[in-house]
């Protein structure tokens, strides 16, 4: 019984020779029918070619630049403005992903797109040169919903119709949807932050990038030292309005003494010196208003970021143009490998109905 076990063993195994005769016959078999691998080959290639030469070179622009928060202040300035409610004035570090994701929002993208510049002489919004650049024209062609031949009028948003803010978040798409042409990134060593924008146009891509940092630039200050500003006007509103009581009060008590010089009874002196007094605490209150004031300037200006350009992108830009050699290959390669496929395939078949 085992003897017959054996035989079954050696009969099923197959051996380097059968592999080698089947992989000829196979071989063969593709190069009978090279005229199928063709038909597969010649059509995917002229396409990928003609995709590759019909393609406009795209000018990728980077913008390079660092954010320092000042942390200069001292512990008893930190704790004096502790009392005024102003925190973090110990520094700290930039959250960096927190910057990358605000250089992505609508907001910021929207800011940009409606600045104005001079794109091959013509004025406009960026939103309209993006328009124009990403053929956007050709795409609406056959829209019925009013963005056939679109363009924006405008950049009051609040007054944005249904129309203008589907264009608008068509073009937010573009530029930071899943294959958007706006990103920006990060270096954790360095901490040095860049963005990176590629169009059609080399004037587009590098000024609509700078219009991007410099929105992304002044949001994130201004929102960055809030807290700090809200806390500085209100103080300087308190101080200037103590000081104008203060002048009031010395310029009454001045006056009256003027009209009072020739009288006698200190009992026709008291209102002069009650304004005196009121002046004399109004002048102390002053001064220490003054102190909290200069806290909180100094609160401000500890808390506003610096962000540093530090390369920005300037013409020429290097043109990307899609590889035809790539082209090629990736046709041959795929192509090639679908006719083959089809043809052991079938051969394959034929084979099995054969022994059936």
């Amino acid at each position: 019984m085992s003897t017959n076990k054996v035989k079954r063993i050696e009969n099923d195994e197959i051996t380097l020779k059968d592999i080698i005769l089947t992989i000829k016959e196979y071989g063969w078999e593709v190069l009978r029918h090279w005229y199928i691998v063709a038909l597969c080959v010649v059509p995917l290639t002229s396409y990928l070619l003609y995709k590759a030469i019909k393609t406009k070179p795209t000018y990728n622009a980077s913008l390079t630049f660092l954010v320092n928060g000042n942390e200069g202040s001292s512990l008893g300035i930190a704790a004096i403005a502790g009392k005024l409610g102003l925190d973090g004035l110990g520094g700290g570090n930039t959250n960096l992903d927190k910057i990358t994701g605000l250089s992505k929002s609508r907001r910021i993208v929207q800011m940009a797109l409606f600045r104005r510049a001079i794109i091959d002489g013509k004025d406009d919004f960026f939103a309209n040169h993006l328009i124009r650049t990403e053929d956007l024209h050709q795409n609406w062609a056959n829209d019925t919903t009013g963005l056939k031949d679109f363009t924006f009028k405008h950049g009051d948003f609040e007054k944005f119709t249904r129309t203008e803010n589907s264009a608008l978040l068509a073009l937010y798409d573009i530029l930071s949807g899943k294959n958007g042409i706006f990103s920006c990134s990060f270096a954790k060593m360095s901490e040095m932050l860049t963005l990176d924008l590629k169009t059609t146009n080399e004037t587009l891509s590098i000024e609509l990038l700078k219009a991007i940092f410099a929105e992304l630039s002044e949001f994130y200050v201004e929102k960055t030292t809030t807290k700090e500003s809200k806390t500085y006007k209100v103080l300087k509103h308190q101080s200037d309005s103590i000081r104008r009581l203060a002048r009031s009060r010395e310029a009454s008590a001045a006056s009256f003494d003027d009209r009072t010089r020739g009288l006698i009874l200190n009992e026709d002196k008291l209102p002069s010196e009650q304004m005196k007094k009121e002046a004399l605490i109004y002048n102390t209150m002053y001064a220490e208003s003054q102190k909290n004031l200069a806290i909180a300037g100094f609160a401000l200006e500890n808390k506003a970021p610096y962000i540093q350009e530090i390369d920005t992108p300037i013409a020429p830009l290097e043109p990307v143009k899609k590889s035809k050699k790539t082209a090629l290959l990736i046709g041959v390669f795929i192509g090639g490998f679908i006719g083959t496929g089809f043809v052991v395939l079938r051969k394959k078949i034929r084979d099995s109905l054969k022994s059936v």
